[in-house]
């Protein structure tokens, strides 16, 4: 991807992202939680690549050079980073049973899209005990040829009645 179109996506998905975060409306833009069929398949196959702890293929979703912020703020740029953070937070998982993501409100420009939702699982935690936990998430999604992908995304912190989200 060149730099011109990596710049404006990158600008264009943060206007997006605060404006999902602040509820502010977009002129000519689709903002709810009706999404295109392909990234809703590409939603369930991150839920299942969770379900199975697969980092190579969870890294594969994002665009060369694409970022995952984690929820304590470290900024993992490219493929084999992500990969590897991936590796690491699925060796502390013991089994997942249920993975699911609750899209609060989505933004869809062209091949452009904006997510902004909850991430929920369950199982059992690499120590034998029950785990059940929401948390927080946003998106950018590019979509190349046929493909959604990730330009950048984040977690953010867990869902709670304290919670300002």
């Amino acid at each position: 991807m060149n730099s011109s179109i990596l710049f404006f996506t990158k600008r264009l998905g943060l206007f997006l992202i605060i404006a999902t975060f602040l509820n502010i409306p977009n002129v000519s833009a689709q903002q709810n939680t009706e999404i295109p069929s392909a990234l809703q398949n590409t939603l369930s196959e991150i839920e299942e690549i969770y379900l199975n702890k697969n980092a190579e293929r969870r890294a594969s979703g994002y665009i060369e050079g694409g970022v995952h912020i984690t929820g304590w703020g470290q900024a993992v740029k490219g493929k084999e980073a992500i990969r590897q953070l991936y590796e690491q937070a699925f060796s502390h998982l013991g089994k997942t049973s249920k993975v699911e993501i609750k899209l609060d409100d989505a933004t869809v420009i062209s091949d452009n899209a904006t997510l902004r939702g909850r991430f929920v699982w369950e199982g059992i935690n690499a120590n034998g005990e029950e785990f059940s936990e929401e948390i927080h998430m946003a998106a950018l999604f590019k979509k190349i040829d046929t493909k959604w992908k990730i330009v950048w995304d984040l977690t953010g912190p867990p869902v709670s009645d304290e919670s300002p989200f």
